[in-house]
């Protein structure tokens, strides 16, 4: 095979491996913004999620508190 032809061959090998690892790259980059987008949208519903439990809770206390307070007045009545 001719010396030139050769390196021909291996430069157009390079090449394709290159834009290969480029095209690669690419899609790890994307898929790397998906999952931020996705951990952003997690967080954004566990942030809600928590204010309804916390929301829950304090009426929950709320009608334990009524609840307490009709028992000891109907205890004294």
């Amino acid at each position: 095979m001719p010396p030139l032809l050769l390196s021909a061959l291996v430069t157009g090998g390079i090449t394709i491996v290159t834009a290969a690892l480029g095209a690669i790259w690419l899609e790890i980059k994307a898929s790397r913004r998906e999952l931020r987008e996705d951990m952003k949208e997690m967080r954004d519903d566990m942030r809600e999620m928590r204010a309804e439990y916390r929301s829950g809770i304090q009426a929950l206390g709320e009608k334990v508190d009524r609840l307490v307070a009709s028992l000891l007045t109907t205890k004294h009545s």
